[in-house]
């Protein structure tokens, strides 16, 4: 039987606008493992984060320039950096 990695849980108040997080294992998207981002926003207890560096589904062209789409996920998800 495999056991499953589980973390403390954190409030929404834990996280601000503007700080920095990473993604954990707790990510269902291997893709997005490791990768960091900043908060833009925090709706109805979710965290919107913008990828540093985007990749797949989640970046949006701009005059043929990446940049980083906003996603929404939720906090059991990411890792704040200090």
């Amino acid at each position: 039987m495999e056991l499953q990695h589980t973390r403390a849980p954190r409030a929404i108040d834990d996280y601000g606008i503007g700080d920095r997080v990473q993604f954990n294992d707790l990510c269902s998207v291997e893709m997005l493992r490791g990768f960091t981002a900043v908060i833009v926003s925090k709706p109805r207890g979710n965290l919107t984060v913008t990828l540093d560096k985007p990749i797949g589904k989640y970046s949006r062209n701009v005059n043929g320039v990446a940049h980083g789409g906003d996603t929404t996920v939720p906090r059991s998800i990411v890792n704040r950096i200090r």
